[in-house]
Order: C-alpha cells, then sequence, then structure tokens
C-alpha cells in the first residue's frame, strides 16, 4: 500500500474529475449506520451543536432513516484538520478511495461512520433548521431512544437534548418535551414553533459536501 498514495491508479475510461450522481453512486446513503460488508438550495447545512444546556428540538420526519456516510479526517495542507467523505464507504471491490489507500498509520486515514438528522432548533432565537451530525455515541444514544417503549418513536415529538462530559465520557442526554410545557418551562410559543415546523424541509444528502477521486489523490498526497 502507497504510503502517500502515489501509485494510485484508476482504469482509462474513468473520469478521475467526476463526482457522484446518481444515488446510488452517493457516497451518501439513507441508513442509521453504513455495514463495512462488500457488496436544497443551500450550499451548506447549518450544524447543530450541543451543549451541556438543555435546547429543544423536533426531528423532522424525513430524517428517518437518517444519512449515513464515513468520514477521514486528515490534516490539511496549511493548518489543522479537515474531514472529506470517504468515496467508498461500504467497501465494495469495484470502488475506490484514495484517502483508503493511503498507510494505515497515517493519522485519520481509517474513516469514521458519521450520521445525520434534520432537526428544527426551537432554542435558536430564532427558530432554525439545523443538521444534527453525530458518530457512533450519539447515533446509538438516538437509536436506542427511538426504539424504546414509552419514549420512541423519535419523530413526531419535542426533545430537551443536551451533553455532558468531555471526549470518552461524552454522554448524550433526551428527555421528551410535552407541547403543552414549551410555553411555560422553556419560553417557546408552541404555535409558531408548530408552524416553523410544518414549513421546513429536510436536509437533502447532496448538503454533505463530497469530492472527486482526483480531488481526494491530491490530499493524499500531499500527507
Amino acid at each position: 500500500m502507497a504510503k502517500n498514495a502515489t501509485e494510485y491508479v484508476v482504469e482509462e475510461d474513468f473520469d478521475i474529475n467526476a463526482r457522484p450522481q446518481t444515488d446510488a453512486d452517493s457516497p451518501v446513503i439513507k441508513s442509521w449506520g453504513i455495514t463495512t460488508e462488500g457488496g436544497a438550495g443551500e450550499k451548506f447545512a447549518v450544524d447543530f451543536k450541543f451543549t451541556e444546556d438543555p435546547q429543544i428540538i423536533r426531528f423532522h420526519a424525513d430524517s428517518f432513516p437518517p444519512f449515513s456516510y464515513k468520514e477521514h479526517w486528515l490534516s490539511s495542507k496549511t493548518s489543522g484538520k479537515r474531514s472529506y467523505v470517504c468515496l467508498n464507504p461500504k467497501n465494495k471491490p469495484d470502488l475506490s478511495c484514495p484517502l483508503c489507500e493511503m498507510d494505515a498509520n497515517i493519522p485519520g486515514q481509517t474513516p469514521k461512520v458519521k450520521t445525520s438528522f434534520t432537526v428544527a432548533n426551537f432554542s435558536a432565537a430564532p427558530f432554525q433548521r439545523q443538521l444534527m451530525t453525530g458518530s457512533k455515541r450519539l447515533v446509538d444514544a438516538l437509536f436506542a431512544m427511538d426504539s424504546k417503549e414509552n419514549f420512541g418513536p423519535l419523530e413526531g415529538k419535542y426533545w430537551a437534548v443536551s451533553r455532558s462530559g468531555e471526549k470518552q465520557n461524552i454522554a448524550y442526554h433526551l428527555t421528551p418535551v410535552k407541547e403543552r410545557d414549551l410555553l411555560e418551562d422553556w419560553k417557546i410559543d408552541p404555535a409558531k414553533a408548530k408552524e416553523f415546523f410544518d414549513a421546513m424541509t429536510a436536509y437533502e444528502p447532496s448538503i454533505i459536501k463530497s469530492y472527486s477521486q482526483a480531488e481526494l489523490l491530491e490530499v493524499a498526497q500531499s500527507l
């Protein structure tokens, strides 16, 4: 395996500059998670950021199942780190990703699963559509709550969400909130919240930026 992907080769008739154009080719899929088995208008999403203080949200129905992808988190050419969506999230033999061809000892070479949901954040002023993206720990917590009797499903309810702890000790907290309690307990007008939510659409998977083979190859060869 080439340390910096200098030996990376593609077929002669393959357009290395092309980005995935169809759902079947997309590195982002509708799923609670991606297995490792073979076989809208906006340019950027507003990211939801967990805080220790609870925030009131509601999941968009079209977020189920959510969309998932694999992400490489690598040092950039200048400074800091940058994320890159893996072009072969399911390890299919007929696909390839230049970043996966790098030496496995390079930090961030192994991609991690990310899963995204569209939520309405009613603790934002004004209310805001946001993209909640998390790794396995968050997704496991959401899936457990979605499946839990007397709590799930996640859609159709208001939730107070927060986060505690740091790094490996992070824990996510979700508590259902009754619509009738929004005004008294959270100073949120339920009529305005419903109006905002009913007019909101879910983000499309295309909101997750993907790169061409050529772009990822350039990144791989720069490391």
